[in-house]
């Protein structure tokens, strides 16, 4: 019987036993009534750990057949035990963590934070340190001469495009330093080791998800992939196709809407109609979507449902908007994973790591079934 108090120990104690593969993927956990008794707290209290081991990517709901832990994690556990079987009195990480934003700065994309902040405490938590250096625009150098004077080993690039990334990694791998990318938009980055978020995979479970709720008609909003988009449009564009595509429907590409910023979709609504259903690439342009149509006199989601991505932690999108959770734990943990392993010098997963990690899609009120489901 495990001793917990509240939800955060049965959370805690989950999550440990699924990073070091006591939990295998697929395994089927019990039931959230046999969990509460085992653990001796409520019902209430083993819901809120199930919830949250949901909401952070570690498991989930297989309907009535319970909670499952999720694949992706078989990869990561995988790497913690040959981590782990590689050298007992591993160092101290020390980590150093490459951001492209200051404190204080006025906007800074959320998902980001969020993973700094994991991280820091991760790192402080096991007695190591973590040395914050800032990329600023043209100052590649700079920044390769500050990382060297730090006493890392490994460092996390939360910023840099592909062509920074490489002049980076390629600098510091020759004094023998490891880089581990974060690339968030699933654009696979084969200059060093990178954890990818699967965009492709999101769109298409919004897009099967949104066919199986009787839509036929479904419009992909997205961004200029010449301008902002840096090819992650891409990605989710292809997911987009292929969930519809999969599910024994037509994906035209007259059906994509592709625009600079997102607030410039006000003058596009009227195309939408006809669209029983709406996928944007991003939570800002969603919500612009939403104020513009209903504006338009069109309702959400009785006339047409609007999905988003991002789960940004704003009002409107926490209580209505239907969209998708970065998660932010399982990639620090797939981050540390991997470090530990590089640091070890094993060099059992290749010289080159891609890590993929699955988001969650969080189904709120901004969409709803037209029709008999498939």
């Amino acid at each position: 019987m495990y001793q917990a108090t509240g939800y955060i120990d049965i959370y805690n104690i989950c999550r440990e036993r699924i990073l070091k593969g006591e939990l295998p993927s697929g395994d089927r956990l019990p039931s959230i009534r046999e969990f509460a008794k085992s653990c001796n707290v409520s019902t209430l209290t083993a819901q809120r750990a199930f919830a949250k081991l949901q909401q952070d990517g570690y498991i989930r709901s297989n309907g009535r057949h319970g909670c499952i832990v999720i694949n992706d994690w078989q990869e990561n556990s995988r790497i913690s035990a040959e981590a782990k079987s590689a050298g007992k009195n591993r160092q101290v990480m020390n980590i150093g963590l490459i951001v492209g934003w200051s404190e204080g700065d006025d906007y800074t994309f959320p998902p980001l934070v969020s993973i700094e902040r994991i991280l820091t405490s991760r790192i402080y938590d096991s007695g190591g340190s973590i040395s914050r250096l800032i990329l600023r625009s043209g100052k590649v150098e700079e920044l390769i001469q500050a990382a060297l004077k730090t006493s890392c080993r490994v460092f996390f690039l939360l910023a840099g495009n592909p062509l920074e990334i490489k002049i980076i990694n390629s600098r510091l791998e020759k004094e023998g330093l490891h880089c581990i990318a974060f690339n968030g938009s699933g654009v696979c980055n084969d200059e060093c080791d990178t954890i990818c978020v699967d965009d492709g995979w999101a769109f298409k479970e919004i897009s099967k998800r949104l066919v199986k709720m009787g839509h036929r008609k479904i419009a992909f909003v997205g961004l200029d992939p010449k301008g902002r988009g840096f090819g992650w449009v891409d990605q989710r564009i292809k997911g987009w196709k292929d969930g519809i595509n999969e599910m024994g429907e037509k994906a035209s590409s007259g059906s994509i809407y592709l625009f600079d910023d997102c607030s410039d979709v006000k003058d596009a609504i009227k195309k939408l109609r006809g669209y029983t259903a709406v996928v944007c690439a991003n939570d800002l342009l969603a919500e612009n979507v939403i104020s513009d149509l209903r504006s338009a006199g069109t309702d959400v989601p009785r006339d047409i449902s609007v999905s988003g991505y991002d789960n940004l932690p704003r009002e409107s999108v926490q209580n209505e908007l239907t969209t998708v959770l970065v998660p932010e734990e399982k990639i620090v943990s797939s981050f540390i994973s991997l470090a530990q392993t590089r640091m070890s010098g094993s060099t059992e997963i290749g010289e080159r790591a891609i890590l993929m990690v699955r988001p969650i899609v969080i189904p709120r009120s901004s969409w709803r079934s037209i029709g008999s489901e498939k």
